[in-house]
């Protein structure tokens, strides 16, 4: 039964769609490899492939109305995502609501015939919108970061957050405050230096961040990056984790 259910689906008799045990989001070295690990990519939060929370959240306003497409976050809707497809150097994810369609491309552009473009520590997330109803609609797309991303944990360093925006580009980044490069070695660690940037060169980006604090007094920052467009247009943003 094996035998002959293999040998139809590779004659292409049966259509054999891929339930990989992640999707890779970043995927640029292993200090900055951001993965899926849950079928629908708005079901938890992103991790780094250790398994730790590196959270990366999506979200699309639609006429004031706020849909979830990556990560968590409570009290929002969530949108149905219809279609995963994953190849050699992206991950493509497709969402509806009743108003609009997202597609959304995470892409590391690992090129191994150009190796400056692979060296570079940079990883894009590529999102266009399709109006669902045959009307126009004001959409907000958004994408956060948490300064754990730089972090080996979170809460482990005070982070900061810096605007580097100018004319006709958007930019911010957060990090620790305090610098540890090369100090760590053994399993089961992640990065703790450097920082992580977002940007973007669509004129409706803008850039903000947000802090907390927890019981020990010690300051974490999270970094959005929202871009304001019409359906039938679409939105561009790049993250960079640079020593």
């Amino acid at each position: 039964m094996i035998n002959y259910t293999l040998r139809n689906a590779l004659m292409g008799g049966i259509q054999m769609n891929l339930r990989a045990p992640a999707v890779p989001l970043i995927t640029v070295d292993p200090y900055f490899s951001i993965w899926s690990m849950a079928d629908k990519l708005n079901e938890s939060d992103t991790k780094h492939w250790t398994g730790k929370p590196h959270r990366m959240t999506g979200t699309v306003l639609v006429d004031g109305k706020e849909y979830v497409f990556m990560g968590i976050k409570p009290d929002s809707l969530l949108m149905e995502q219809t279609k995963l497809d994953i190849h050699a150097l992206s991950s493509q994810y497709e969402f509806a609501c009743d108003e609009i369609r997202l597609t959304v491309t995470f892409t590391t552009p690992l090129l191994l015939d150009d190796l400056k473009l692979m060296s570079r520590p940079v990883s894009y997330i590529h999102v266009t919108t399709e109006s669902n109803d045959a009307k126009k609609h004001e959409v907000t797309v958004a994408i956060s970061v948490d300064g754990e991303l730089c972090q080996n944990l979170k809460y482990e360093f005070p982070t900061a957050y810096t605007d580097l925006s100018e004319p006709g580009f958007t930019c911010g980044k957060v990090g620790s405050s305090i610098q540890h490069p090369l100090t760590r070695s053994g399993d089961d660690l992640r990065i703790n230096w450097g920082y992580v940037y977002l940007a973007s060169n669509h004129s409706g980006a803008s850039v903000s961040a947000s802090e907390d604090i927890n019981l020990y007094g010690t300051v974490n920052h999270a970094m959005g990056l929202s871009i304001v467009l019409d359906t039938e247009q679409n939105a561009e943003g790049s993250f960079c984790s640079r020593l």
